[in-house]
């Protein structure tokens, strides 16, 4: 993993020892000092064990490699590997730690497109788990690609969780009771948006993935109703 600044440039280089990325896609900061690397990405659906890395900070870190605690988990809902195309609600990008537990929000691949973005809870707990399904979440846009979930972050003191997918953007309150969203969307262009994080003044970061004729860019966000 890298840390970059905010231009982009790399400062620093972290290898985490005993691990292959098979398809990392998110990070979380729990505030508490640890990070964690979610490896969950499952395009077709046909992954039978997912997992997330546990690493603390690795701004407290002075070496440059460190061996992560493997929290593995697997859907309980999940019998078939791939599912029928009706219940391809198994791949996933965005991630956010919350107290005790880690919560992942499901890129919803089902054909016909049924707008819903499953919310598992796994504890943060080293071992083999099964997710707990929380609940799922409607995202009021007409086409996949305006509501495919790509990244999640925790705002550092109001604890409002924001789910991004590459043109919209969904705003979580009350992340804990009774889950108010909010739609919003990001200004700028449409492209392939990856990951959102908070920085320590609250501000949103978005990086965007290589996408046709778009280059990979890491930018401060702009959040609006």
């Amino acid at each position: 993993m890298y840390q970059l600044t905010e231009h982009g440039s790399i400062i620093r280089t972290l290898v985490l020892e005993g691990v292959v990325n098979t398809d990392w896609e998110d990070m979380a900061n729990d505030y508490k000092g640890f990070v964690y690397i979610a490896d969950m990405g499952n395009n077709l659906n046909d992954r039978k064990r997912l997992s997330i890395l546990k690493i603390p900070h690795p701004d407290s870190l002075s070496a440059d490699t460190v061996k992560p605690e493997i929290i593995e988990w697997v859907y309980p809902n999940q019998t078939a590997f791939p599912p029928q195309t009706s219940d391809l609600n198994f791949d996933a990008e965005a991630l956010v730690a919350y107290e005790d537990s880690l919560f992942i929000f499901t890129k919803n691949r089902t054909r016909p497109y049924t707008k819903y973005t499953y919310v598992y809870a796994i504890k943060n707990e080293k071992g083999v788990q099964k997710a707990v399904l929380t609940d799922r979440i409607y995202l009021k846009r007409t086409h996949k690609y305006r509501s495919w979930v790509t990244g999640a972050a925790r705002h550092p003191v109001s604890g409002d969780v924001v789910l991004i997918s590459h043109k919209k953007a969904w705003i979580i309150k009350d992340f804990r009771q009774q889950r108010t969203v909010i739609p919003s969307r990001i200004s700028g262009i449409y492209s392939q948006k990856e990951a959102v994080a908070f920085d320590t003044d609250a501000n949103i970061w978005i990086s965007n993935e290589k996408f046709k004729f778009l280059r990979a860019k890491l930018k401060k966000g702009n959040i609006s109703k």
